[in-house]
């Protein structure tokens, strides 16, 4: 039996609120000294970090949790700015994914839905994209729309009910790289409903365009979608990762801990200087990091990452738009070279992202479109300036920014490369990788990369995990 050895390299005892990624759903964590030996150590506070100590806390494992930053739920967070719920990125949540429901209380985060389909802005105006299937009124408005023709439509109703009847997991079955592109194209899709609603509706899901994306995530989002409404917690985003940290023992999860290195795989070296020995490791953080953490001693094959970038603006008077409902950008390639990709109003969603006599309004821009240079003033003006070609310039004049979120390594790209050759689940008997670049790029994959860690680990101590 492994004992920890409680002597502590570095006693803490300053107590911490902790946000959770949520500033209106906080809990108190205490500090505790790091012990200098420890069962199982887990490397990142994300989705994937805490279905791997759930899942231990579960067996009796003992375990520490090691997060980097002040706050657990890594992409998956909100914060509360001038009474404003800001996610980190433009995030909604599907209450449909496998993993969702193994682990997320869905009926306890008072879910707000989006209406079901899309508005689309082209070159014409805007046109609605309904769901004939959940808004049976609506057929006659989806039959009209100018986004596809007639026979597009029917094949959305083909391909719906194909993913629906024979079920679509979120795991790569074939070793060969097809685009969502090609895998349209096959179907029989027209270049209109691909470019005007398939394009900005996934790239706003994946942060890439339909040629790098992988057609097996498509059809598992398709058939998720298919299967539940999109929605918005009342906390915002971070009240997700909250309720599965609320599980966890407070002792065992520590804030503002960066480790540093690895030394000898199990090792660990913390940024304050302080030394751990785990009988076991768990790395859960993003790939950039995993592979900086098991260099030189490792050096697995971790995929590239797409980057994003949404900026936030508040208004005191009435939206363009008051209808539940995303907007996509459905200009044509044709067109100029736009920076917007989509738009949403989440107080027209979830009425507390904002305060009673505020409109929220979120701007997710295009990858590709935003220089990695170009700074936050600029993105705000050249943004302000395209919105006023979609809206009243006046009322967009009246948009006050908020906050702009740029996140580097939001989510993995999935290459022939990396199918060919994909990410390990662990480097050595001891030594285990989680998160979304080892399953799939999402919050189902981040969570399923976490069972799957937390098995390997139960099995690797001759523990027979719990079904």
């Amino acid at each position: 039996m492994f004992v920890a050895n409680v002597t502590s390299l570095k006693t803490r005892q300053s107590w911490k609120r902790l946000e959770l990624g949520c500033k209106r759903h906080s809990c108190v964590f205490r500090r505790l000294s790091v012990y200098s030996k420890v069962q199982v150590a887990i490397v990142g506070g994300g989705m994937a970090g805490l279905t791997v100590a759930s899942i231990l806390q579960q067996h009796n494992v003992e375990y520490c949790l090691l997060e980097a930053k002040s706050y657990l739920g890594g992409r998956v967070a909100t914060d509360n700015f001038k009474g404003f719920l800001l996610d980190h990125g433009f995030q909604v949540f599907i209450e449909s994914y496998p993993e969702v429901r193994k682990c997320i209380h869905s009926d306890s985060l008072d879910l707000h839905y989006f209406e079901p389909g899309a508005l689309i802005r082209t070159n014409t105006g805007f046109h609605l994209v309904a769901d004939p299937f959940r808004r049976p009124l609506s057929i006659f408005q989806s039959i009209q729309s100018p986004i596809g023709s007639f026979s597009d439509k029917i094949r959305v109703a083909w391909l719906r009910n194909r993913v629906l009847s024979t079920g679509v997991g979120n795991s790569s079955s074939h070793k060969t790289f097809l685009s969502t592109k090609e895998y349209l194209q096959s179907f029989g899709f027209s270049c209109s409903i691909t470019q005007q609603f398939f394009r900005p509706f996934l790239r706003g899901i994946f942060l890439s365009e339909l040629e790098e994306q992988y057609f097996e995530d498509f059809l598992f989002i398709f058939s998720m979608f298919s299967q539940c409404y999109a929605s918005l917690p009342a906390k915002g985003m971070g009240s997700i990762p909250a309720q599965l940290a609320a599980t966890l023992d407070p002792h065992a999860i520590h804030l503002d801990t960066q480790v540093k290195s690895l030394r000898g795989l199990l090792h660990l070296e913390l940024d304050t200087g302080e030394k751990m020995m785990a009988q076991k490791v768990v790395i859960a953080t993003d790939g950039p990091q995993a592979s900086q953490l098991l260099q030189p001693t490792a050096n697995p094959n971790l995929p590239p990452y797409f980057s994003s970038c949404c900026l936030y603006f508040s208004s005191s008077l009435p939206v363009p738009i008051s209808l539940p409902i995303l907007v996509l950008n459905g200009t044509t390639e044709t067109s100029p070279r736009c920076l917007i990709n989509n738009i949403c109003f989440p107080n027209k969603i979830a009425p507390s992202y904002a305060p009673s006599d505020r409109n929220l309004i979120s701007v997710t821009l295009q990858t590709n479109a935003v220089s990695s240079s170009s700074s936050i003033d600029r993105l705000v003006t050249e943004t302000k300036k395209e919105l006023s070609n979609w809206f009243d310039p006046d009322l967009v004049a009246e948009w006050e920014f908020l906050r702009a979120y740029r996140i580097h390594h939001a989510l993995p790209k999935r290459t022939s490369a990396v199918l060919s050759n994909p990410p390990p689940n662990k480097i050595s008997e001891d030594v285990f990788l989680c998160g979304d670049y080892c399953d799939s790029p999402t919050l189902n994959g981040a969570i399923a990369s976490g069972r799957r860690a937390a098995t390997q680990v139960l099995t690797s101590l001759g523990i027979e995990p719990k079904k």
